[in-house]
């Protein structure tokens, strides 16, 4: 019995899984069936019809967007193959879709034997597309997984001439087991295209028979009359041929070949220089005798494979041009806790950079220029420096005449229009030729930056080493130079060198060199000495210079410190001021004196100077006439907030800030009473007379003062130092009226604000600054009591 069911067990089974296999457990494997993928073309521009197979007749643009759909009844489409015939039903290249598999060595074998070669071909996922797909090195497929193809049909005969011409399009598509469709989905179409136009030039403009260097880059364009279609060109063709200067034959046969752009990265361009196939030549001999002339040649293929007439363009080939390096200094600045200006002038072509101390922005400004003429910035750990190059020719004022448009080079402002042109540097003469690289250096090693380091170039003349980077590079005109050390006695300069070159590969001879300081910080504990900033002009009745020179020395006899003196009239300016602060940071005191009667101060143009001193905790004194009412009144014109913050002065409308006598029949300041400001207590300063002015002489009184409007008690830091002693009415001829007097007398002509210390943020300095300001010139007064009051001074900040 148990025998038997076993029997019976072994059987039920076997007959279930010959079952199985007969039936199929599903269908993997190459002994079950696989449907093949079906595919049709769903639509195309121009033309549709209901069934997928018929033909067209009518005459339709050669450029078709072609559409189609495939599906697969036991698996998924994983690739579509297409191509073009002609009316003969051979496989062609057209413009866009130019490689095609013509002797089959990429087409799968199924398809070849079903459907033949001629099939686009494509880049394979993840190849590298530098290398053209007619290179066999290319990794390379007939599939593809687009769902439509543009297609540029070809209307042209075998010489490019336009023509009717009816080509068929086909499309295959494959599955995800290898299988392919039985059938191929198929249009013809009957194209057409108009003759298109050929313009050349160079990417400089048409030399029009002038001369230019051996290096410039042919520039071609077309004209398109087909409607509804962007004008675009398939690839353009050109001839180079010697002309003779006085007949104008060729004087050689001129080369049949016609040179592509077919297969250049950008069509419309074609470099020549004296190295390239075609190459340039010079047109003189040895002599510097012109003999010929340079002539080139132009047409085009558009998309339909339509032939141009030519165009022609002339020149002169000429050796020995050379660019002009530039550093625009407009361009050049730099940021950092001791070089920074506190507000963003809105007015400037560009927006500069900043930095964030201490919850404020700071924003970069131009170098400053030292005494010496050098470009100076004063180090901090968060400085930074931009430096902008370019070339002679790259941005012009531009005019309109008539029809002719003028270019004035002169300025070579980068504000001005961009026009990139490149004039050669001993001509001033336009080369119709390109930057293509800057070589760069700094510190007499090439520029250190690492993505370019295999970019490092000897100059075979000079042995120079250079980090060469491509103008459009992202360093290609402007650096950011950061942990720059602080010069040193040794090395007084950093130097950043940048050479231009272009297409000719020609460096420029004479490189741009951008030569500056970064000067150490001083900080407050180290500052010591007083420094006289005399900011009067020679006048022999308002301020003789020897004069006023040997007044000031005088006043700090017996106190043990020979003041240094810079003339502010001696100093160049630069970026409209003079000062740099490397040439104050070092000063305990800094006396700025502008005390000619008849001139206004130039305090407010030194404002980015001494802002930064103050906010290091420098110390300042500053002495004025009635003349430079308006000098304090600009501060807060500019926006400046220098004086109400280290002076005390209220920011409100200018009118009540300050008042002013100027008139010489207002001669009504004689003397300043002295005040006291907590501990100190000023002596009065008496009017010297006679004095070296004989208008204050003859009218016993000085008329030109500034006077403060607002009240002591409107800043907690601030005190008045010392009041306006006015002369008094019925005194002598110049007297004021008793109303003048009530207005004047008594009037705060002097202050002085403690500014308590402040932990900086970045340099972990203290700043603990005291600023006077006198509205009366200390030149004018009694000498023994401007000593005294120097000597409290000195004894407040020193």
């Amino acid at each position: 019995m148990y025998k038997q069911l076993r029997l019976i067990f072994t059987f039920i089974m076997s007959l279930a899984i010959l079952t199985l296999l007969i039936s199929g457990c599903g269908k993997q494997g190459s002994r079950y069936g696989n449907n093949p993928p079906t595919i049709a073309i769903t639509s195309f521009e121009g033309y549709s019809a209901d069934n997928p197979y018929s033909d067209s007749t009518a005459i339709t643009s050669f450029q078709q967007k072609i559409y189609w759909h495939a599906t697969d009844t036991d698996g998924i489409v994983t690739g579509y193959a297409y191509r073009i015939l002609d009316s003969l039903g051979v496989p062609i290249s057209t413009a866009r879709n130019d490689f095609i598999d013509t002797d089959g060595s990429v087409t799968p074998s199924n398809v070849l034997e079903k459907f033949g070669a001629g099939w686009v071909l494509h880049y394979k996922s993840g190849a590298d597309q530098s290398i053209p797909l007619n290179n066999p090195e290319a990794k390379r497929t007939i599939w593809t997984k687009q769902k439509y193809a543009t297609i540029n049909f070809i209307a042209a005969d075998s010489l490019g001439n336009p023509l009717v011409t009816v080509s068929q399009f086909e499309v295959i598509c494959i599955d995800n087991r290898g299988a392919i469709c039985e059938h191929l989905a198929y249009r013809k179409f009957k194209s057409t295209s108009a003759k298109p136009s050929c313009y050349l030039s160079t990417t400089r403009g048409d030399p029009a028979g002038a001369q230019v260097g051996t290096g410039i880059k042919l520039d071609f364009k077309l004209e398109d009359y087909d409607p509804y279609l962007q004008a675009a060109a398939w690839y353009y063709e050109f001839q180079v041929c010697k002309c003779d200067k006085n007949t104008n034959q060729p004087i050689q046969p001129i080369d049949p070949r016609w040179y592509s752009t077919k297969n250049l990265p950008d069509i419309s361009k074609y470099k020549l220089t004296k190295h390239t196939t075609p190459n340039l030549s010079s047109d003189y001999d040895a002599a510097g005798n012109q003999l010929t002339y340079t002539r080139v040649i132009a047409r085009v293929y558009d998309l339909a494979g339509v032939k141009s007439d030519c165009d022609t363009i002339k020149f002169i080939v000429k050796e020995g041009f050379h660019p002009k390096t530039l550093i625009y200094l407009q361009r050049t600045y730099a940021v950092g806790s001791n070089h920074f200006v506190e507000s963003s002038d809105e007015t400037t072509p560009e927006i500069w950079p900043y930095t964030v101390v201490g919850n404020k922005n700071l924003y970069a400004t131009h170098f400053f220029k030292d005494i010496a003429g050098d470009y100076t910035v004063v180090q901090s750990e968060n400085l930074k420096v931009w430096i902008r190059w370019g070339w002679h020719g790259e941005y012009a004022k531009v005019s309109t005449v008539g029809s002719s448009t003028n270019y004035d080079f002169s300025e070579d402002n980068p504000y001005n229009k961009k026009v990139d042109m490149l004039l050669d540097e001993d001509t001033n003469q336009n080369y119709y030729s390109e930057i293509t690289h800057f070589d760069l250096r700094l510190d007499g090693a090439p520029y250190n930056y690492p993505p370019l380091a295999d970019s490092i170039i000897t100059d075979p003349n000079t042995g120079l080493r250079w980090l060469r980077v491509p103008v459009h590079s992202s360093l290609g005109q402007t650096v950011v130079l950061s942990n720059l050390s602080a010069n040193t006695a040794a090395n007084p300069y950093h130097t950043f060198e940048v050479r231009a070159v272009d297409l000719q590969d020609e460096p420029d001879p004479t490189p741009a060199v951008f030569n500056f300081k970064v000067v150490p910080a001083v900080p407050q504990a180290s500052k010591s000495g007083v420094l006289i900033i005399d900011d009067d002009t020679n006048h022999p009745q308002y301020s003789p210079a020897a004069i006023v020179d040997s007044l000031w020395m005088s006043y700090f006899n017996g106190t043990g410190i020979t003041p240094s003196v810079i003339h502010y009239t001696d100093l160049s300016t630069y970026d409209n001021r003079k000062l740099a602060l490397s040439d104050i940071e070092a000063y305990k005191l800094v006396i700025f004196h502008s005390e000619r009667l008849d001139q206004a101060s130039n305090l407010d143009c030194e404002n980015d100077c001494i802002n930064i001193y103050l906010k290091q905790g420098g110390n300042l004194l500053v002495t004025l006439t009635g003349k430079s009412k308006q000098t304090v009144d600009n501060y807060f014109i500019k926006g400046y907030s220098t004086l109400n913050q280290y002076f005390g002065i209220p920011y409100r409308n200018c009118p009540a800030i300050t008042g002013s006598i100027t008139s010489l029949n207002q001669p009504y300041f004689i003397g300043a009473t002295g005040q006291t400001a907590g501990a100190i207590t000023f002596n009065n300063i008496p009017l010297r007379l006679p004095g070296f002015n004989n208008f204050v002489n003859s009218r016993n009184g000085l008329y030109s003062v500034t006077y403060f409007t607002f009240a002591e008690a409107e800043n907690p830091n601030l005190k008045f130092i010392y009041t306006f002693n006015c002369k008094q009415p019925n005194t002598d001829s110049y007297s004021p009226s008793q109303s003048d007097y009530n207005q004047l007398n008594n009037k705060p002509v002097g202050i002085r604000k403690v500014n308590p210390k402040v932990a900086h943020t970045v340099d972990n300095w203290t700043k603990d600054s005291k600023c006077y300001m006198l509205g009366f010139p200390l030149s004018y007064m009694d000498t023994e009591q401007v000593k005294a009051f120097i000597a409290k001074v000195l004894a407040d900040v020193m």
